[in-house]
């Protein structure tokens, strides 16, 4: 539990759980649903409510049941704002797009979950898009196990605190251990690869994208179908122009302030 655990407001806490509950469901929730769901009673609910509907975050709708409103997105708008890559990266990622015919997408690590915070294309014909916002298993993912291989293998085993992993396909790795010993690998040679681990037919890498002091904060990813890009263009061609653009981005970004990525 956090030092600051004697600090917390409950009310705050549950108000955000129902905010959360909310933004899960993906329908309309009614006041009963929400109270059953988040295991409060209704007269503590309907005061979360109206707290939230008169901060805008939430309205009710003719059937009296509640949803969350557009105003939610200036939350995750400003976040973005601070996490996305500056504008000098912008030139490199519409090279890489046009060179490759693909899209490139920017993933930071939230626990174990990549989560894509910018994304590029010029034309989506031979790539695999995700959304803004977009939150994928990092076990299974490039982006997420470039990520987590910039960890210990203490903090990875942290975060995944039974041994058997989530199953997407028949290439996903199933065992904590197995995944500290494949990110030892993916630390060594500076790139992750996803060989349809999370979803059948997509072929994925990723590289680091590093900051002033050499520290990975975010990582570049490709992602194509194997039916319409087969392995020897992705390797021969498309994998090197990543691995070029992640450097290129990294060291541009340090050259402006006036120094140079560590190495790993």
């Amino acid at each position: 539990m956090s030092d600051h655990s004697a600090y917390t407001n409950n009310s705050t806490v549950r108000t955000f759980a129902v905010l959360e509950l909310l933004g899960r469901s993906g329908f309309p929730l009614s006041l009963t649903a929400i109270a059953d769901a988040s295991n409060l009673d209704k007269a503590t609910v309907r005061r979360f409510l109206i707290t939230l509907t008169e901060l805008g975050y939430v309205e009710r709708i003719g059937s009296g049941e509640y949803r969350l409103t557009s105003r939610i997105l200036e939350l995750s708008t400003t976040y973005l704002r601070t996490v996305s890559l500056p504008h000098e990266a912008l030139p490199f990622l519409e090279a890489f797009c046009r060179e490759t015919g693909t899209a490139t997408s920017v993933a930071i690590l939230d626990g174990t979950t990549a989560i894509y915070v910018a994304h590029m294309s010029v034309t989506e014909a031979l790539s695999i898009g995700v959304r803004i916002g977009t939150r994928l298993p990092a076990h299974a993912t490039a982006a997420g196990k470039m990520l987590l291989a910039m960890l210990s293998p203490e903090d990875v085993a942290s975060r995944y605190p039974d041994e058997i992993l989530p199953t997407f396909t028949a290439y996903t790795t199933t065992r904590v251990t197995h995944l500290i010993g494949a990110l030892q690998e993916i630390r060594r040679q500076g790139w992750a690869l996803n060989e349809e681990e999370y979803e059948t037919g997509v072929r994925a890498a990723a590289c680091p994208l590093r900051s002033v002091d050499g520290k990975v904060m975010s990582v570049l990813n490709v992602s194509t179908r194997t039916d319409q890009i087969d392995r020897l263009v992705f390797f021969s061609r498309i994998l090197p122009s990543l691995l070029r653009t992640g450097d290129a981005i990294s060291h541009a970004l340090s050259e402006k302030r006036g120094a140079r990525p560590e190495s790993p």
